[in-house]
């Protein structure tokens, strides 16, 4: 299984385990969750990739 693959499924399991604890929200079809968590690892790596992009250009400045 690729790394997106395992954190596709890691974020279907927290969802899944969220929707048990009885969080009070309609329940929403494998299909609706599947694309939350897309989405939200998509906004996730789209964060790291700026931030790894400020730090290099926190470095870039650094150098004489």
């Amino acid at each position: 299984m690729s790394s997106s693959q395992s954190d596709l499924a890691r974020m279907m399991r927290i969802f899944e385990q969220v929707e048990a604890q009885g969080s009070g929200l309609p329940r929403v079809s494998r299909k609706q969750k599947r694309a939350a968590a897309r989405s939200a690892l998509k906004q996730a790596r789209a964060e790291q990739r700026e931030t790894e992009r400020a730090v290099q250009l926190l470095e870039k400045g650094k150098r004489p």
